[in-house]
């Protein structure tokens, strides 16, 4: 899948932010005052729009970006010590959107996971497991197939 994204959003998972704008400092240090949540949740959306008001060419890309950032927020939460967090990434709503769309919600799906899965040594360092809610058989279906 061609994308126009950097050698360090191609990283993956494990995205650590080397520079900090002065905002996220100042905003760490507000956090890190008080109590940190022990569990914190994200909804990803908003993808699609961005693509499209960024004039990306394909809403793939957007969904591409908005991994990329959840990396980011994935270490961020790591640094503060947080030790579980929720992602809403896929619902079936999404099954109703274009099957060019979907096919390629799919396979971005696909090579992120196998992207962790081949950096086990990582996993165990940061002690990290998964797990997966939902009626996941209906990821193997075509969308024709969610309709029926």
């Amino acid at each position: 899948m061609a994308t126009n994204l950097t050698a360090d959003e191609e990283a993956g998972w494990f995205v650590a932010q080397q520079e900090q704008p002065w905002w996220q400092w100042l905003l760490r240090r507000f956090i890190a005052s008080g109590p940190i949540p022990r569990h914190v949740a994200f909804v990803m959306d908003g993808n699609r729009r961005f693509a499209k008001s960024k004039h990306l060419g394909n809403v793939i890309k957007g969904h591409e970006k908005g991994f990329v950032q959840l990396a980011k927020i994935l270490d961020w939460c790591n640094r503060f010590g947080i030790r579980e967090i929720t992602v809403y990434a896929f619902s079936i709503e999404n099954f109703k959107r274009s099957e060019d769309e979907v096919t390629g919600l799919m396979r971005l799906a696909e090579e992120k996971f196998q992207k962790l899965l081949n950096d086990s040594e990582k996993l165990d360092e940061k002690r990290i497991c998964f797990r997966f809610y939902g009626n996941r058989s209906l990821l193997f279906l075509s969308t024709s197939e969610v309709d029926e």
